[in-house]
């Protein structure tokens, strides 16, 4: 639904009323006769004007600040404020007025009927991946520095290896922080002298290109530069 910056006097939509928050004009769909005479009981009891109830608070809030509130309440009410309820499990009337109010003010904002049912608005996604945008950058950047110390850990690892035809080496990652033993790679994992020793000759150059991007080896120098790669000393 349209809104017009009109500068109109905030005005709650009740009763055909057109109501208005700081500029922004919302023209509110029709409420059952029943709620709408409770909710102007409600409005009209001096608890709720001079004490500032629930009702009265919600009437009274801007758009933006009225939105943040009703997602707070979502947590108490177990109620998702952008989706349209209408099944039973409504708990009581003034749990089905959060419903409501929540339906006139916000969904008819947006490209939602009452036929939506428990269908997200088209904005929702797009708003929560905003949101998350920077939970998701600051994950990625832990995940890269995590991925760069287990790297260097697994180096240092091997090279306190002593030599021995038995020992266990870590897997070192490439340079790019990509698994080599992970797709697209999906080569055999460097994890003891045997293992290298019974690389084929391909599996070596994807080693080689992956430790080595761009570099140029024969195929003879390649095991001996996979062992350096991964801090490993070669026993001749």
């Amino acid at each position: 639904m349209p809104l017009t910056n009109d500068g109109m006097v905030p005005t709650f939509g009740i009763g055909g009323q057109a109501q208005a928050w700081g500029g922004y004009r919302i023209v509110p769909k029709a409420v059952e006769p029943a709620l709408e005479g409770w909710i102007l009981s409600e409005l009209a009891r001096p608890s709720a004007a001079q004490k500032g109830g629930f009702l009265s608070d919600l009437f009274q809030m801007p758009p933006h600040k009225l939105e943040q509130e009703l997602i707070r309440k979502q947590q108490v009410f177990d109620f998702h404020p952008q989706i349209i309820w209408r099944n039973s499990s409504v708990a009581s009337l003034g749990t089905f007025l959060f419903a409501r109010i929540s339906t006139v003010i916000i969904t008819d904002n947006e490209d939602v009927t009452q036929d939506a049912g428990n269908i997200e608005p088209p904005w929702f996604m797009a708003a929560m991946a905003a949101a998350l945008a920077p939970l998701r950058a600051a994950l990625d950047t832990n995940s890269a520095l995590l991925k760069k110390v287990d790297r260097r850990s697994a180096i240092i690892f091997n090279e306190n290896r002593t030599g021995g035809s038995d020992e266990r080496f870590e897997i070192v990652l490439f340079p790019n922080y990509e698994d080599p033993t992970l797709p697209p790679h999906n080569l055999p994992p460097l994890t003891s002298r045997a293992a290298i020793a019974g690389l084929t000759e391909m599996q070596k150059r994807a080693y080689y290109i992956g430790y080595f991007p761009g570099g140029r080896a024969r195929n003879e120098e390649r095991e001996a530069s996979i062992y350096v790669a991964i801090g490993v000393r070669m026993v001749l």
